[in-house]
């Protein structure tokens, strides 16, 4: 988790060293937004959290009178909290702070604002608005006064640092969005990438395309990854691999089908039968796998020879270990992928354990395969989240103790009631 462009969880960040201190200001009665940019580890587990915490100065021309002036605080275009400036009214003191430095016009405050978890993604950017009401004075006159001003604070502070690594994959989003989980390390020093024996034009492009989209998610040059071919790849187990291909050019395309969301051949493609095991344990965990499989099956008929395909799998040499395919059934179809992996309208519908790119253009996305789950969590922080999504077991382990406590409260008390007569 050491990519430049990634919030580090250490302990709280600074807005000041993700921004420049000159574009968190803003002046006038109408001021634009101030923005601020970042990116997180895709995979922080947020379940139960109250959110992430921002720790909030910021300075504004003074309110002359109590009015309904805000600055409103939002994260990926969605309303988190609507803070008033209380300055030079009768609002809450508590907010005011009295710095020496400061001009008599001018005001500072703080507040802790908690940004919902579920609203933070791999790329994010906080929205702060200052909202100034106009001032009257008189029935039929207002004041106008645009040398207002305002700035959140270079020393405020967000902080992911309490949230732990943990993540149920394949999930095509988050290598979409971030190249994760190959960008954990932002060297890439623990992926492998397999091509195809003989390099074409094309496959050569889409690999480069993807390095880029990966540096751009990390901020530095993918410098100690492993080229490899299907050959060489059981060398290779301990790392995360990426497979480009062809059926004709890529042999693990075969090797692996069976563990494949899609099987991908120069003759036929099939998406497989799930079985009775799967079936129920995707009923479980809430989603319709005959469903997603019958959807599939007939947009890869339709698509038929000219289909082009991004897959996420466990990789079949070691657990806990990735494996993302990145194949079509021609070489030229490959750059329908690459596209959809670098175009935002396209990446937002990319999720699942399958996205196929028909030939509109049109990214159509899947679960189809198990989930396998990589990183930590505390023993407690697992068994509390382990049986929140499997309410069922919970009764049934309520069910099972009480029916130890009673047959060992029934030993106890016959017990005694047996010494009592043979004492009597």
């Amino acid at each position: 988790y050491d990519a430049p462009t990634w919030l580090i969880a250490a302990g709280p960040v600074r807005i000041g060293d993700i921004v420049d201190g000159g574009n968190l200001q803003v002046e006038g009665l109408r001021p634009d937004l101030v923005r601020v940019s970042f990116r997180t580890a895709p995979d922080l587990f947020t379940w139960r959290s109250d959110g992430i915490p921002l720790d909030l100065s910021y300075r504004f021309t003074a309110r002359p009178n109590a009015d309904k002036s805000t600055l409103n605080v939002n994260v990926n275009g969605q309303f988190v909290q609507a803070l008033p400036l209380t300055k030079g009214s009768a609002g809450d003191k508590k907010r005011e702070l009295n710095i020496p430095f400061l001009q008599k016009d001018e005001a500072q405050q703080e507040d802790e604002v908690l940004i919902p978890a579920f609203q933070v993604g791999g790329n994010n950017q906080l929205q702060f608005h200052f909202f100034f009401e106009k001032q009257k004075e008189g029935e039929c006159k207002d004041a106008l006064v645009e040398n207002v001003r305002a700035a959140i604070d270079a020393d405020s502070t967000i902080d992911i640092s309490e949230f732990p690594h943990y993540a149920a994959l394949p999930d095509l989003a988050m290598f979409a969005n971030a190249g994760f989980p190959f960008t954990r390390l932002a060297d890439l020093s623990q992926t492998a990438v397999v091509l195809p024996q003989a390099l074409s034009t094309e496959m050569l492009q889409a690999y480069l395309a993807v390095m880029g989209r990966m540096g751009e998610a990390t901020g530095y040059p993918a410098t100690k990854l492993t080229i490899a071919t299907a050959d060489e790849v059981a060398r290779y187990a301990d790392k995360d691999l990426l497979v480009f291909g062809t059926p004709d050019t890529q042999p693990l395309l075969t090797s692996w089908a069976d563990a494949m969301p899609l099987q991908l051949a120069q003759t036929e493609n099939r998406v497989p039968v799930p079985s009775l095991f799967h079936k129920l344990a995707s009923r479980w965990e809430g989603y319709d796998l005959d469903d997603a499989v019958e959807r599939a099956g007939k947009l890869v008929v339709g698509t038929d020879k000219q289909l082009a395909v991004l897959m996420g799998m466990q990789s079949p040499l070691a657990k806990g270990r990735s494996v993302v395919v990145i194949a079509a059934n021609k070489v030229g179809s490959l750059e329908r992928v690459v596209a959809s992996l670098t175009r935002p309208a396209q990446i937002v519908r990319i999720q699942g354990d399958m996205a196929i790119v028909d030939t509109t253009w049109e990214t159509h996305a899947f679960q189809i395969g198990p989930h396998y789950y990589v990183g930590e969590l505390s023993a407690i922080t697992w068994l509390r989240w382990f049986l929140s999504a499997h309410p069922w077991l919970l009764l049934g382990i309520a069910v099972l103790s009480s029916v130890l406590l009673a047959m060992v409260l029934y030993w106890v008390l016959k017990g005694r009631a047996d010494r009592r007569q043979q004492s009597a």
